[in-house]
């Protein structure tokens, strides 16, 4: 695809210009897109001002001024042809109410340019696929999906740079203050956050899980991670404050690639009726009939709906995960919005990049979890392993614990280490045994309050339940509604 002139000049335009909107973000951009095209790219009468205007992009981002760059293009005699042009472009400066629209259209050829240089591998795949050049299909099938991966990555750090744009930068003086102000409630204010259910781990962190951060916590085998995730979500559908105001429902995406969706299920049921998962079993012939209709009731009583997908470990990327939830997003259509995503878990999903280290995969997973989270605006919380220096009672668990890579937390604006201890049997009858624990939440890192502070909780793990230490296990269970409250049309 050619550069036009018209594009051409535009970029001219800008980078002799010294309005502080155009920010480093928009010549950094122009730059890239210049790089991207060779002098044969545009048209035998342009390349002049091609050359030109890559070199005011060069002086730009070395941060060189537009006088001193339009000083130097005419002083050095090698644009003579184009005199008149740069002089022109000096004395006219881009009206400040056509600034968006040529930003806009920078960012455009941005993302065609990113294309054009992806075209070359599409066309390369496809040559090999049509000529049987691959060994199986089995290594076309897995070329294909990493491309896919690699180019979803690409798209998704692309719109989150752009959602973080508008408040990159800020005159104090001449600009408007509204998309700060409008970032700060939605980052700051806590209420947008989704409550976690427990009042104290609200109170440390802005009133719960906030919008566009990632949260991860830790823990070693047994410890109960995934029945922390359910609790989670249970929470949040319960949450009175998570209603919207626009009358639709919100949308909880539990993604497993651990556990098989049944026994996601059974976990949450069995947390909602406060069932034991031994009861459940014994009395399955009737209680099979209840959990579907249970189930449903809650989720309509709560004005939420919650979508649960096992994915296959190793071969899943974010990006795979971000896709379903956009087909998620569809299928409500207006009625509803993706309101927070459960992943359980981050140690489980692959990069859709090479790596020869898996820490450094792991880094990779937890950067494309935090863009994820950024670019649909919703809290995303993951659960991960710890390394073995945690198994070890004697030893103080900290963040340095943090299985395979502490790029885990470096790139999370959340990270807890979770500890599980059942309490011992009691003395008086050695016959019985405590099924209750001591959950203990250590928060390590903390972008929303303070770190290194403890949250103590109660575990019941035969129910698959974590409660605030002060509550009572004879929790009340869900009661159904009358089954013609149930509209067919609601899921």
């Amino acid at each position: 695809m050619l550069l036009t002139e018209q594009f051409i000049n535009l970029c001219c335009a800008i980078l002799l210009d010294n309005n502080p909107k155009f920010t480093d973000t928009v010549i950094r951009d122009i730059s890239f897109i210049l790089d991207s095209y060779n002098e044969e790219d545009t048209a035998i009468q342009f390349r002049s001002k091609f050359e030109l205007c890559k070199i005011s992009a060069k002086y730009r981002v070395e941060k060189k001024t537009p006088e001193y760059i339009i000083d130097t293009l005419l002083s050095g005699g090698h644009f003579v042809d184009l005199e008149s042009f740069i002089k022109t472009i000096e004395k006219r400066k881009i009206d400040d109410t056509k600034i968006p629209v040529a930003i806009e259209q920078i960012s455009e050829k941005k993302q065609s340019s990113f294309l054009s240089q992806d075209l070359p591998v599409l066309e390369e795949f496809s040559k090999k696929l049509k000529t049987n050049s691959f060994t199986t299909s089995k290594e076309a099938i897995s070329t294909w999906s990493g491309l896919i991966s690699k180019f979803h990555t690409r798209v998704l750090e692309q719109k989150r740079k752009e959602a973080r744009a508008a408040i990159k930068e800020l005159d104090l003086c001449d600009d408007s203050y509204e998309d700060v102000i409008n970032q700060i409630a939605i980052s700051y204010s806590g209420k947008n956050s989704i409550s976690t259910g427990y009042a104290e781990l609200d109170k440390y962190m802005n009133g719960g899980f906030e919008p566009t951060r990632l949260y991860i916590y830790g823990g070693t085998s047994g410890d109960g991670k995934s029945v922390l995730l359910v609790n989670f979500l249970k929470n949040a559908v319960e949450s009175t404050k998570n209603k919207r105001e626009d009358g639709k429902f919100n949308i909880y995406t539990y993604y497993t690639l651990e556990n098989l969706v049944d026994e996601s299920l059974v976990r949450l049921y069995c947390n909602l009726t406060n069932d034991k998962i031994t009861d459940l079993i014994e009395q399955f012939d009737e209680k099979k009939k209840l959990i579907a209709k249970t189930l449903k009731e809650w989720q309509m009583d709560h004005h939420s709906k919650i979508v649960m997908a096992y994915f296959p470990p190793t071969l899943t990327s974010v990006s795979d995960l971000v896709s379903y939830g956009e087909i998620v997003k569809q299928r409500a259509g207006n009625t509803g919005e993706l309101a927070g995503t459960f992943v359980d878990y981050l140690d489980l999903l692959k990069s859709g990049q090479t790596f020869d280290l898996h820490r450094l995969e792991l880094g990779q997973v937890t950067i494309d979890m935090k863009v994820a989270a950024v670019m649909q605006g919703i809290p995303w919380v993951s659960v991960t392993q710890l390394n073995r220096g945690a198994y070890d009672e004697k030893e103080e668990v900290t963040l340095a614990n943090m299985g395979e890579s502490i790029k885990k937390v470096e790139h999370s604006d959340h990270v807890a280490i979770i500890k599980n201890k059942v309490e011992e049997k009691d003395e008086r009858d050695i016959r019985t045994s405590s099924e209750f624990g001591q959950f203990k939440i250590t928060i390590g890192k903390n972008r929303s309050g303070p770190k290194n502070v403890h949250v103590l909780l109660k575990s019941c793990f035969s129910k698959f339940k974590i409660f605030d230490s002060n509550a009572i296990d004879h929790a009340v269970p869900f009661v159904t509604a009358k089954e013609n409250q149930l509209p067919n049309s609601f899921f």
